[in-house]
Formats: structure tokens, sequence, C-alpha cells
């Protein structure tokens, strides 16, 4: 009989962790293992729960009645989302659980409860840096006087008491060794992985012969403070050249016209990597780049995986674990400093003068996607550290 996992993610069907939660999960369950997927999802029905069955993932949506901004908080335990998880956890047992963000009460809690009453393995994600110095010193006066010491004990709490943490990069792994006193033997390295069989690939021309189109995935007003000198540049020499196709959360307009960006920008709202295949894949080469260089160093983004599996080259200022990343696979990637505008000024100027191979590089991208960093080699490792 295969082992089973029950993973227990802390927010919605195709909401702000799918990306990472639920390819996890389909190759959890391609490597062999009964995966059912705990989650959350938004229906204009009185039904309070549902099924669905994809790629092999048992996925159970909870009617979301009460928005994840509620439920995250420690008063989330009083929700009825939180009450039916805890209710599937007291009576299934399971080999594994998981949780994708422990301090929540719907993920975390349900997943104590299973390894209590069946000594199940406990494996818990730590993504981000949460507590001082990371996310916590962007949570409002009230929120840290609210709910602020739950919050620190809670980010402690769910990884001590884990068998396994799940960590997405070298960096990572440092810090809850050193910080939070985690033994280095219940550490696993899982970076995002990549979508080959999912996503097809599109070779690009040999010449373009038309403007550059630079694109990102994920964006919103913060995430555009990493690539506004990419833009600012383009916006300042190369107007004509180039446009820039934004996918995400629509960037305020404030900041559209603080920087006079219109003319350059394409903004192409949220578009699900998969299902919107022949929109993404009119990319010529995307970017990847961060403002906050601490937080970032501390994860591995997702976007990457998507980025590699379109076969697209990547423009790139690396952080973190990214730097020997990018070092051992220079070939697909062009490597800027976002805080030198003469540097940016002249990798522009080579793409447009085409000095960079970009169908060659795209297609080494293609095959790093397939051959390296899919996500079913990434989950590999997973079950190959974990003792049952």
């Amino acid at each position: 009989m295969n082992k089973s996992i029950l993973c227990i993610s802390s927010s919605d069907y195709e909401g702000i962790r799918w990306g990472r939660t639920f390819p996890l999960a389909r190759a959890l369950a391609h490597n062999g293992l009964e995966v059912v997927l705990l989650v959350s999802e938004k229906r204009k029905s009185l039904k309070l729960w549902h099924k669905r069955y994809i790629d092999g993932v048992t996925i159970i949506c909870y009617n979301a009645i009460i928005p994840y901004r509620i439920r995250k908080l420690p008063i989330g335990l009083f929700t009825l989302n939180f009450i039916m998880r805890a209710l599937y956890a007291l009576f299934h047992k399971c080999d594994l659980v998981y949780s994708d963000c422990g301090e929540t009460p719907c993920s975390g809690w349900p997943c104590k409860i299973n390894q209590f009453i069946y000594k199940s393995k406990y494996l818990s994600e730590y993504g981000d840096l949460l507590g001082k110095g990371g996310y916590y010193d962007s949570k409002s006066h009230m929120y840290r006087i609210l709910f602020g010491r739950y919050f620190l004990w809670a980010i402690s709490y769910f990884r001590q008491t884990s068998d396994y943490v799940l960590v997405l990069s070298e960096v990572m792994r440092n810090y809850v060794i050193e910080e939070m006193k985690i033994v280095p033997e219940k550490t696993i390295l899982v970076p995002g992985g990549s979508l080959p069989d999912k996503i097809s690939f599109k070779e690009l021309p040999n010449s373009l012969n038309r403007e550059v189109r630079l694109g990102y995935i994920g964006i919103d007003d913060e995430e555009l403070k990493g690539i506004l000198p990419i833009l600012l540049c383009i916006k300042k020499i190369y107007p004509s050249d180039f446009k820039i196709f934004l996918f995400g959360k629509k960037v305020s307009d404030s900041i559209i016209e603080k920087y006079g960006l219109r003319d350059i920008i394409v903004e192409h709202g949220w578009v699900d990597v998969i299902k919107g295949q022949n929109k993404i894949s009119e990319v010529d080469i995307f970017l990847l780049m961060r403002k906050d260089l601490l937080i970032g160093s501390m994860g591995w983004p997702n976007k990457l995986g998507d980025y590699l599996s379109y076969g697209r080259p990547v423009m790139i200022d690396p952080y973190g674990d990214l730097v020997s990343f990018v070092e051992s696979h220079e070939e697909g990637f062009i490597r800027v400093n976002r805080n030198d505008e003469q540097d940016i000024c002249e990798k522009l100027k080579s793409i447009l003068n085409e000095n960079y191979k970009l169908s060659a590089m795209g297609k080494y991208n293609r095959q790093i996607a397939e051959n390296e960093i899919s996500w079913d080699a990434r989950v590999k490792v997973l079950i190959n550290n974990i003792s049952y």
C-alpha cells in the first residue's frame, strides 16, 4: 500500500500559495504517494465542501465563508473552515502531513492534530523571512499589539515541533539552523520547480524583426520596484524598441503616472501560467530582480521555474541561491546590475544588436526545466530525505 500524505494549505484554491503548493502535491502523487490536499475556495453555495481530483491529487475545497485575511489570524481558530479541516485531520490516519504556512491556524494546527494522534511525520515549510527583520516588520502597529506575540511564537513552534522543515534556499537553511535552533538533519532543501510537462515550448525565432517583449509574472506595486530601473532606462532611451508585458495584479495608476510608464507597459492582469500559454509565450525575455534582497534571498522565486519552462532567456540581477544557480547555467541568462544604469543600457543595447542568441538561450533554459529542476525531480530529493 502506498504511503499517504495530507497537505494542508493556508490559502484558497488557485490563490496566493497555489503556484507552489499544488505542483508540490502533484509531484508527490507522481512519486507514488496518495495525496489529499485541503484548501479553501470562494463559492456561492450552501455546500460546506466539495471534492476535485486533479493529476492524481484529491483536493478537498472548503467553502471560504470567512475571507483569507481573517482566517490567517489567530481568530481563524474559531472559524468553520478550521473546524472542518481539524475534523478531517482527526479522523484520517496519514503517514505524512504537510503545512505550507504553519503559523496560520487553518494550516498548522490540523497537522499537529494528526501528528499527535497518528504519529504521522510532520513536514513544515518555511519559505519566507517571516519574523523580525522580515514580514513582521511590515505589519501594522495594531496587528503587532493584538497578534504579534502569537505570530512570533507560532513561527518557531510549528518548525521546532515538526519532524522536517522544508526550506527554499541554502540561505534559509542556515537561518533556521542558526536563529530557530533547528537541527540540520531536520532541514530539507526543496526550491521551486518547473512544469515542462504542462507548459508547451514555443521556440523563439532567430531574429525578432519587431519590438522586444520583456515579461514579468506575478507583478504588483511592490514587485514593480524590483524591475523599475529597467523600465526607466527603456522609457529614457529605448521607448519604441521594447514593450514590457506584466502578468499579475494591476499596477496602481499613481505609480504608472508618477514614472510615466503608460506607453511602455502592457498589463494583462492575472493569467494562469498553464491556461494562458498563448499570451505568456509572446514574451521574448523574462525579467527577474527585486529591491528587497534580504527577504528575497531567503526564498526561491517560483516564477523562475515558469520562465525556464517557457524556454525563454531571463534578464536577472541574481540574489541568494540564484547567484550560484546562474553561474552554473550562465548560457541562459543575461546578468545585469539593476543599480547600474550604464550596465542596464548596455545590456538592452546588446539585445537590440542581437548580440544575444535568444533562441538558443531559450532552448537551453527549456532543457534545464526538463532535465534538472522539474517538480518531480525536486520532490524525489524530498522523499529520499524522509524516514517513515
